[in-house]
């Protein structure tokens, strides 16, 4: 069990196929563990998902998990039978759902098709160092394969690292982690057109193969970019509406899709910030609803409606309509934007999104993002992760908590729209 970023993760043994070993990952929030609330709101079990790594090859056995700085880091024994190789391996997260690729710190003598060293679980930080230790020749593995070496006495090791190289390790291992489309769980919700692209919930209710046309005045893709300060070049926010956007922008200080030269750039690396997703639907239905009766836009539903009905109707004609919403009334599109998926935003880039920042925990985010990409703001100082005060939060004056408790049928529609988005940003699916 680890306590990281207000979260308790436990991590269990899981056999995704027969004969198969794999770690698999659930949570709860801390403070209502604490308080003891019935029932605790833990996360269902899912297999973790290691960047670059297939399970059908070869074999994690277990993962003691720690918090290490801002990353959580698992020590795992992993096997590759085909190549009877074997070691000791670590991996890095910020939710502990998505890890980086696993990364060897010690090779293991290979019995059968297990290794016999295995990393004992805690991990000792210290000023300057890194301190773990290993099991070796754990007992009954090589007697269980009848192995032409014989057993050996058990003993324990103790690795001591550098605690500045096992940063640099942790730093460089999260900067693979990267695009939620590359992950099993979010590939086969709709389906997949390529390593790094999804079939989004707007393509599945049009069904389109292709991206829509951009039918809006704003450049796509829609974001920004940011100058760094090692002078190479620009970083790209893509901008998700509803994900604490406005904010952000305040923050970095940058005109839309252009840096302070005024000129465009390819995009080589890239970061957005994503939102849980049903505040952010619910966010962006308050937006759309102010801002069209306010400003003329076309609005489907007569004010003689009751708010759970105009809202229930809202779900229905998104769900029915998708994005056709956004590319069939370029008057509006770029109002619509507001309920689009986030996945769906991630598709108009056109290449992997390289970071993936959580707004529940976008200043701690925002610390490991700033190590590997030093952001400028237009003064060329280096931003620091200290976000202004939070901008637009009482658009529309729209009260969620009352909508969500007389509008099921609304909400569980809701639901459905943004399976894909729970799935593919690894965010639990409310109970309601």
């Amino acid at each position: 069990a680890t306590v990281f970023r207000g979260r308790l993760h436990l991590f269990a043994r899981a056999n995704v196929r027969m004969g198969i070993r794999a770690v698999q990952h659930t949570s709860v929030d801390v403070k209502a563990f604490s308080k003891g609330q019935v029932p605790l709101p833990w996360r269902r079990w899912e297999p973790v998902e290691f960047a670059s790594y297939s399970f059908s090859r070869s074999h994690v056995y277990f993962a003691c998990v720690d918090a290490f700085e801002d990353t959580l880091v698992a020590l795992a024994p992993v096997s590759f039978p085909e190549r009877k190789e074997a070691g000791i391996y670590a991996a890095f997260s910020i939710d502990g759902r998505a890890w980086s690729p696993l990364v060897k710190i010690r090779d293991s003598p290979f019995a059968g098709e297990r290794q016999v060293d295995h990393p004992a679980c805690g991990l000792l930080v210290e000023k300057d160092d890194v301190v773990l230790h290993v099991q070796r020749e754990v007992g009954g593995i090589r007697d269980h394969y009848n192995t032409s070496e014989p057993s050996k006495d058990s003993s324990l090791a103790r690795m001591t690292l550098s605690r500045h190289a096992f940063a640099d390790l942790a730093h460089n291992a999260l900067a693979t982690i990267g695009d939620p489309r590359a992950l099993h769980s979010c590939r086969t919700v709709y389906g997949a057109r390529g390593e790094y692209s999804v079939v989004t919930t707007e393509d599945a209710i049009r069904g389109k193969s292709a991206r829509p046309a951009y039918a809006c005045g704003l450049k796509a893709p829609y974001g920004r970019f940011v100058d760094l300060a090692d002078g190479s070049d620009p970083a790209f926010f893509l901008e998700i509406p509803k994900t604490g956007s406005t904010t952000l922008k305040r923050w970095l200080g940058r005109p839309f899709a252009e840096n302070k030269r005024n000129k465009r750039f390819e995009i080589h690396r890239s970061f957005t910030v994503v939102r849980e997703p049903l505040q952010r639907f619910l966010s962006g239905y308050g937006t759309v609803r102010h801002r069209a009766s306010r400003s003329g836009h076309w609005w489907p539903f007569n004010t003689t409606m009751s708010e759970p009905e105009k809202f229930e109707a809202f779900v229905d004609l998104l769900r029915r309509e998708g994005d056709g919403l956004v590319t069939s009334r370029p008057k509006e599109g770029c109002l619509w934007f507001h309920v689009m998926s986030q996945t769906w935003f991630l598709e108009l880039l056109g290449r992997p999104i390289d970071r993936v920042l959580r707004l529940e925990s976008l200043e701690d985010d925002l610390k490991v993002l700033l190590r590997d990409l030093p952001l400028l703001d237009p003064r060329n100082q280096t931003l620091e992760p200290s976000l202004p005060p939070k901008q637009n939060t009482v658009e529309g004056n729209f009260d969620t908590r009352t909508l969500l408790k007389t509008s099921p049928r609304g909400v569980r529609s809701a639901l459905l729209y943004l399976r894909q988005d729970y799935e593919c940003l690894g965010y639990e699916v409310p109970v309601m």
